[in-house]
């Protein structure tokens, strides 16, 4: 029986780790994943434009603001 067939509830990332040793499937969960809300990747376009930003005195920054564990969210520039 094909692996899609045995579980069906899980997407291809997951399959793949299926016949993966214990140690591989642990350090792929621990590896985390990333959800590319739109303002997520907003607020990550205006981080990589901060870190490309030339080296002066007084640097641009930015605050990013959220309860703990709940990933961050509101963005104060």
């Amino acid at each position: 029986m094909h692996k899609k067939e045995l579980y069906p509830h899980l997407n291809d990332a997951a399959l793949d780790l299926i016949g993966r040793t214990d140690e591989q499937r642990i350090y792929a969960i621990r590896e985390g994943s990333w959800l590319g809300y739109k303002d997520a990747k907003r607020i990550l376009a205006r981080m990589e434009e901060l870190l490309n930003y030339p080296r002066i005195t007084r640097m641009p920054n930015i605050l990013l603001v959220a309860p703990s564990f709940n990933g961050r969210y509101e963005y104060c520039p």
